[in-house]
């Protein structure tokens, strides 16, 4: 009986690894947030997917937020208009970031999703 225990014991610990950070001692690497995302051009920049369903945008790790046009079919900084998150025409690059775009904040993002989710529904 000692010994089924144990084996069932030893089997879930071992499926937990797949769910945990810590099994046995053995550290299990996390898997970063960010995503390298590339250009129709070929130059690529990194950022993290947000949001979900009907509004996603990627935020930069400068901090900016970041929209795929598809009309110019590149990701493109983004900025708000009539309430809503819309690409601003100019190119995320790796480069210097333009004067004109300026940073969203978390707050004015999670009205844009809310409005959106509504908008949506």
């Amino acid at each position: 009986m000692k010994i089924l225990f144990i084996t069932l014991f030893l089997l879930s610990s071992l499926m937990a690894e797949q769910n945990s950070s810590m099994a046995f001692g053995t550290k299990v690497t996390q898997q970063s947030p960010f995503k390298t995302f590339k250009q129709a051009d070929g130059t690529s920049f990194v950022g993290i997917p947000r949001g979900k369903d009907c509004f996603t945008y990627i935020e930069l790790s400068s901090g900016y937020t970041s929209l795929y046009n598809k009309k110019s079919k590149r990701y493109e900084y983004a900025l708000i208009q009539n309430k809503k998150l819309v690409p601003s025409g100019i190119s995320v690059t790796s480069g210097s970031i333009p004067k004109n775009i300026q940073k969203i904040s978390k707050e004015e993002l999670k009205k844009l999703q809310e409005e959106a989710f509504k908008t949506h529904l």
